[in-house]
């Protein structure tokens, strides 16, 4: 991997847990998020939350990137 790409969380933040005795949960840490009667439903939920954390996380690093970038920048001419 490049040393310059940055690395989202390796491990899923959102996970899938059976709930009770016919449902499926989504779970973020301990926290429930929510509840389906289908696995494949609950995978789908938590895949899509797992992709929109991650690409808010690639979001961030990249303007903490430019903010670095920048900053350099203006220590060059001070």
């Amino acid at each position: 991997m490049n040393e310059e790409t940055p690395r989202a969380e390796s491990a899923q933040k959102f996970r899938v847990e059976k709930y009770g005795y016919r449902n499926f949960a989504v779970y973020d840490g301990e926290e429930l998020v929510a509840v389906t009667v289908y696995k494949c439903g609950a995978r789908e939920v938590a895949r899509r939350l797992n992709e929109q954390a991650r690409e808010r996380f690639v979001r961030e690093v990249k303007n903490c990137t430019m903010l670095e970038k920048s900053l350099r920048l203006s220590r060059c001419f001070v």
